[in-house]
């Protein structure tokens, strides 16, 4: 169970953490820390200020003001403790220091714990860089009323996730005003809107004489923040020392494997077939006749001009294998292995290289399963047991690899 102390928890995101982390089973929260810490009832204790508290904690949420950073990154070294920085209107010297922090400590720093928002800002570096200067860029962003800083952090969030994927070539115009307001080239204009309350909004247009591409963003709730920073405290608490965001979050997303399962496979088997090219291209050439595809093709290696050659397909039409391996050659022998399942795992990383896959196979060996043939190239694997082994197989799939 992780142990969790929110800052800034009698305010209304500190009140959406608390009840988001209730509604787990990883994790509690031990503590709140607020200026005001009588202003709420909590389940847990709220001290004013971290030197206060009591309660021993594995990371630190802060969802306060910038104010309260000179306090929270001295206890958070001090302690060790990785924390999450959900928090904007740091200054450049803030931003340093938080930086400099993240030489001793884990730490996630982000304008935006909203998913949607950060995979926005991926769409308008990808959209920058698709228009050039095909398109002048606007950055609309609304919010309630009692929001403090303007442009927001997420503004400006998506217009620097821009300007670094076009390498730095804009500058930024906040608002317009006067008699002499002519769009410059490589310009970004950012502008505020403040009323009622608006959780969230931005839209970026990418405005060419001919078209306009609008990316918009609509937070409904201010519980989409807090469910970030849950899943941004998960991804940081299997980091090590150094400064994260959404950008390191979001990709290591994409480092899980994906799973095919196909079932009713196959495993054929020549037994020292001649090593030639010519045979195998007779026998692959009668297959392709056939409709036939082979699949996994795998070769031993030559011995006294024999070897081992086998491959897989999708069984159906196995006497069919069988008459055209018979007719490729005089007196050969073979073996079907049928009623298998076929797993093809895909990564982003070299699975043979990995731990996960040692992992993998000694829970294989724990269940007496056995891999009739495997291959592993690059970031994908290819095997087939037993179809009798297909559910055990992949839960440990499931929970190794993908």
């Amino acid at each position: 169970m992780t142990r969790v102390i929110i800052i800034g928890a009698n305010g209304a995101m500190g009140q959406l953490m608390a009840e988001t982390i209730a509604e787990t089973q990883d994790m509690q929260t031990v503590a709140g820390i607020d200026l005001f810490p009588d202003a709420r009832t909590n389940a847990f204790p709220v001290f004013s200020s971290l030197a206060e508290c009591s309660e021993e904690a594995d990371l630190l949420i802060d969802f306060s003001k910038p104010t309260a950073l000179e306090a929270n990154l001295p206890y958070a070294l001090q302690h060790k403790l990785p924390i999450i920085i959900a928090t904007t209107g740091y200054s450049a010297a803030q931003k340093q220091a938080i930086a400099k922090a993240a030489q001793e400590i884990p730490i996630f720093f982000t304008a935006n714990m909203s998913l949607g928002v950060n995979l926005q800002a991926m769409l308008c570096q990808q959209s920058a860089q698709f228009f050039g200067d095909l398109a002048e860029i606007e950055i609309i962003e609304k919010h309630h009323h009692r929001k403090v800083d303007a442009p927001s952090g997420t503004a400006l969030l998506l217009a620097d996730a821009m300007n670094q994927a076009m390498d730095g070539k804009y500058h930024y115009q906040y608002g317009r005003g006067g008699n002499d307001c002519k769009r410059q080239p490589n310009e970004i204009g950012i502008h505020a809107i403040r009323g009622g309350n608006i959780v969230g909004e931005h839209e970026v247009e990418f405005i060419t004489d001919q078209e306009i591409l609008t990316i918009t963003h609509h937070a409904e709730n201010r519980k989409v923040f807090a469910i970030g920073a849950l899943r941004a405290a998960r991804f940081l608490l299997k980091q090590p020392i150094g400064l994260y965001s959404m950008k390191e979050l979001l990709a290591s997303n994409n480092k899980k494997s994906r799973l095919q399962i196909e079932e009713n496979a196959a495993i054929v088997t020549v037994h020292k077939a001649p090593f030639t090219v010519s045979y195998f291209a007779r026998l692959m050439k009668r297959f392709a006749n056939a409709g036939i595809q082979a699949e996994l093709i795998s070769q031993s290696a030559a011995s006294q001009g024999r070897m081992d050659l086998s491959f897989s397909i999708i069984a159906g039409n196995l006497r069919t294998v069988e008459q055209l391996i018979e007719e490729s050659s005089p007196d050969i022998s073979y073996m079907i292995q049928r009623g298998l399942c076929k797993y093809t795992v895909t990564g982003s990383q070299q699975i043979f290289h990995s731990d996960a896959l040692n992992s993998f196979l000694a829970q294989l060996e724990r269940n007496f399963v056995d891999i009739l043939l495997l291959s592993v190239i690059g970031n994908t694997m290819v095997f087939f047991t037993e179809s009798e082994h297909r559910l055990q197989v992949g839960a440990i799939l499931a929970q190794t690899l993908c």
